[in-house]
């Protein structure tokens, strides 16, 4: 749903709501990677939606500088040559220097202080910001 019709549809609604659609941003291509971007804005990350990291390669939610984030369906990940392609994106990804990481619908809607938890770690370990860049690309040791 883009914003203007969020804003449409919860005018005079509470304020929780409001606050939700303030923020929402027309980016996210589902209904599941907007509750992940606005769990996470909520928790304090920074996140920005639908980035290109590479020419060839989008990721879902960027958080941080380098946590790269795709939000999976079964739909959409199953199957052995999707299996492969995501398996070989992700090689690519990580050695462009992000750290990929795969969360599910369930993960998101269903369990998210879990799995908040756990990316609550990588952000105290300062995995989202990762090593100082330069010339675009994050520096890797080696």
């Amino acid at each position: 749903m883009r914003r203007a019709a969020m804003v449409k549809l919860f005018k005079g609604g509470p304020a929780y709501l409001t606050d939700i659609v303030r923020h929402a941003d027309d980016k996210p291509e589902s209904g599941t990677e907007t509750i992940a971007a606005q769990r996470f804005i909520g928790a304090g990350f920074s996140v920005r939606p639908q980035v290109w990291i590479a020419p060839d390669i989008r990721v879902d939610l960027l958080v941080g500088e380098v946590l790269a984030l795709e939000i999976d369906s079964r739909a959409h990940h199953t199957g052995e040559d999707n299996y492969e392609s995501d398996r070989a994106r992700d090689l690519k990804v990580t050695a462009l220097g992000y750290i990929p990481q795969h969360l599910t619908y369930k993960q998101v809607v269903h369990q998210w202080p879990q799995t908040l938890e756990q990316l609550q770690i990588l952000a105290r370990l300062g995995m989202h910001r990762g090593p100082r860049r330069r010339n675009g690309r994050r520096k890797i040791a080696g």
